[in-house]
């Protein structure tokens, strides 16, 4: 039997003791479920929040059937919040099927467990890497060294046979190979296929500036109601503050993208 996890809007509070509340906490225990506000208690007293309704309340909730993999459960308060709904935000300790034993107790490969990952060099530090990776440049010339001699040796006619020259070239190419792999992990992420927002865009950063100007001047002016608008008797500045979240909201993102992988 699988674990699962439960979020969502139940339009309820659990702790109201209205019937529709009995029902669905009755489900929960008959279920083995364990809800995470629970399991982590916190001040927060609403999930919802409607200002223009002037109404408040806790409804949002998320259920676990494995409370011991639960490892931080948190209401949150982004910055950044266009909706009524408060987000939240659970951490849980996965099983991981790959590091998994047969029964002779040798390690188990499951492919399934572990996404394919490539170095994305579009997002590394490519100059960093270049200046690192240049103490190659003393191990090319060792090689060069023993290349000349070998090359040498050829012409002569009288090529070595003890293999000196192949196990000091194949540790030379161990080394180099070592090098790069190892600054590519310091300065270049390996990522799975799609983990990268491929469609963001010039446009999107725009908005998002936009966005986030706005937010702090909502907040610099004590988080005024929504209800102020230009035109009002609110203070000029609020009435700006509400025209350019309209226009932010009101922005247009253009759906023509071209996936890059």
């Amino acid at each position: 039997m699988c674990d699962c996890i439960v979020a969502g809007d139940l339009n309820c509070n659990l702790d109201s003791g209205e019937q529709a509340a009995a029902l669905i906490s009755g489900f929960i225990r008959s279920s083995s479920l364990s809800r995470c506000d629970h399991l982590f208690p916190s001040d927060t007293l609403a999930t919802y929040i409607n200002p223009h309704l002037n109404q408040q309340s806790y409804i949002d909730y998320m259920l676990t059937s494995a409370p011991d993999s639960l490892l931080v459960f948190n209401v949150l308060y982004p910055d950044l919040n266009f909706l009524d709904h408060l987000p939240l935000c659970a951490t849980f300790k996965l099983h991981d099927s790959a590091t998994e034993s047969s029964k002779d107790g040798s390690p188990v490969d499951s492919a399934t467990a572990r996404l394919h990952k490539r170095l994305r060099w579009d997002k590394g530090y490519r100059t960093t890497y270049y200046s690192y990776t240049s103490v190659l440049k003393s191990m090319i010339c060792m090689c060069d060294t023993v290349t000349d001699s070998l090359r040498g040796s050829v012409n002569r006619g009288t090529v070595p046979c003890d293999g000196n020259y192949q196990c000091f070239v194949d540790k030379i190419y161990s080394e180099v190979v070592r090098v790069l792999n190892k600054v590519a992990q310091l300065f270049v992420p390996q990522k799975h296929k799609n983990f990268y927002k491929f469609w963001w865009s010039e446009e999107l950063k725009i908005v998002n500036a936009a966005s986030v100007e706005s937010n702090n001047m909502r907040k610099a002016l004590g988080k005024p109601h929504p209800s102020l608008k230009k035109g009002s008797n609110a203070e000029p500045c609020i009435g700006v503050f509400f025209v350019r979240r309209q226009n932010v909201k009101c922005y247009r993102i253009p759906t023509t993208y071209t996936k890059p992988y």
